[in-house]
């Protein structure tokens, strides 16, 4: 598996920096993307390689750094508990709207979702207690 990832071609690019003049370049090679599919995902992946698609180049950097950073525990948990408790303020602010939401929710799941997905829960239960699952 290794001799044929080394055989793969590199993309390549060269950065100039306009401050120091000096030049990097840098070589997307088949570890490396194995490398940022194993740290971020496919999703991001696929975000990454969209806006570098729609022509965004500065944007995908900081995605990339955004997501570098969530990898950190303690920002993470702090952003967790800022929406957890943007979360509950919302709860005690509004009980009335949230109310209405919930009631409307619910009503949605009644009315619409149940009776979509019954017939798959009859096909399914039926596949299962035949026997041929």
């Amino acid at each position: 598996m290794v001799a044929f990832l080394k055989k793969i071609p590199q993309l390549c690019c060269v950065t100039t920096f306009i401050n120091t003049q000096e030049r990097k370049v840098y070589c997307m090679t088949m570890e490396v993307i194995s490398q940022y599919f194993t740290n971020y995902g496919a999703i991001a992946i696929f975000v990454i390689v969209f806006l570098e698609y729609l022509n965004l180049p500065g944007f995908p950097a900081g995605v990339i750094i955004l997501l570098r950073l969530l990898r950190r525990p303690w920002l993470r948990d702090m952003l967790v508990s800022g929406g957890l408790l943007c979360c509950t303020a919302g709860l005690i602010l509004w009980p009335r709207e949230v109310g209405g939401a919930v009631r409307e929710g619910l009503g949605l799941c009644y009315n619409v979702i149940l009776p979509s997905l019954f017939p798959f829960f009859i096909l399914t239960s039926l596949v299962i207690s035949l026997g041929l699952a």
